[in-house]
């Protein structure tokens, strides 16, 4: 059993309801009213209503307590179909959208993936009490890109406000970096749009900022955290160089001449 006490505290029930108003009106717009009441049933208390059942990367997201003792908890006691873990850990990789950004964070990201990227992604409790533990394999080429386009509207738009995961824990994206290979860069020539072709466009947008940050967009979230993944970026292609593919050498040697460059015009 796992105490969820701690819900009945009317200071805690507050602030759960600020944070239920946006996901409700994000979720109005595909549920009924009697479902709606069933999802927010399960948001306070983390019991199921009779209705609605809540999605496994539900809730993962909406769990009452979240840190790795209630997510432990979910896995092994209320998650029904493995193949959901996919989901649940495609979720932590990519963006989210404002509603929902209090749920990913980087407490989840750390519970969830290994300090660098493995092949092998495992869960750290079975699923069930008879249960094995969950199984995913990850693509490296395709894991590359779910971390990089959020990552790049990071340093761009301010995406992740002042925690933004994938710059925070930046190694696993650098642990990705000796797997782009040439074909990256010739399936973009080339105009294929696929997780090949898009690692290369990703680097194309990220690794030149290290010379030229420049934001899209104004936005308050901390840039000293932007620019310090930038400083460490630059220092890990260095480590890296002789690990990468020739075509990730060049864009890194032009963008190194690029800043060596503006620094000489002061």
């Amino acid at each position: 059993m796992i105490d969820l006490s701690f819900t009945q505290d009317p200071q805690w029930i507050a602030q759960r309801e600020e944070l239920w108003a946006p996901v409700e009106k994000r979720l109005k717009k595909e549920n009924r009213k009697k479902e709606l009441l069933d999802i927010k049933q399960y948001f306070m208390t983390g019991v199921e209503g009779q209705v609605k059942k809540v999605s496994d990367h539900g809730k993962i997201r909406f769990f009452p307590l979240q840190n790795p003792k209630g997510w432990d908890y979910v896995i092994a006691n209320q998650l029904k179909d493995p193949k959901s873990f996919k989901f649940i850990v495609d979720l932590i990789f990519q963006g989210s959208s404002e509603e929902f950004e209090p749920f990913d964070t980087v407490e989840k990201w750390d519970y969830f993936l290994d300090p660098v990227f493995e092949p092998i992604l495992t869960s750290r409790v079975p699923m069930g009490r008879d249960g094995e533990k969950l199984t995913l394999e990850l693509d490296p080429l395709e894991t590359f890109c779910r971390v990089a386009q959020p990552l790049d509207d990071a340093l761009r738009l301010g995406d992740g406000g002042d925690k933004p995961r994938w710059l925070l824990r930046s190694a696993y994206f650098f642990s990705l970096l000796p797997y782009i290979t040439d074909e990256c860069f010739a399936a973009l020539e080339r105009g294929e749009v696929d997780n090949v072709s898009s690692c290369a466009f990703f680097l194309n947008s990220i690794v030149p900022q290290i010379a030229d940050y420049q934001p899209e967009e104004e936005f308050e979230a901390d840039k000293e955290i932007r620019l310090q993944f930038l400083a460490d970026f630059a220092a890990k292609l260095d480590e890296l160089y002789p690990q990468l593919c020739p075509r990730l050498q060049q864009l890194w040697d032009d963008t190194k001449a690029e800043k060596a460059a503006q620094e000489a015009e002061g």
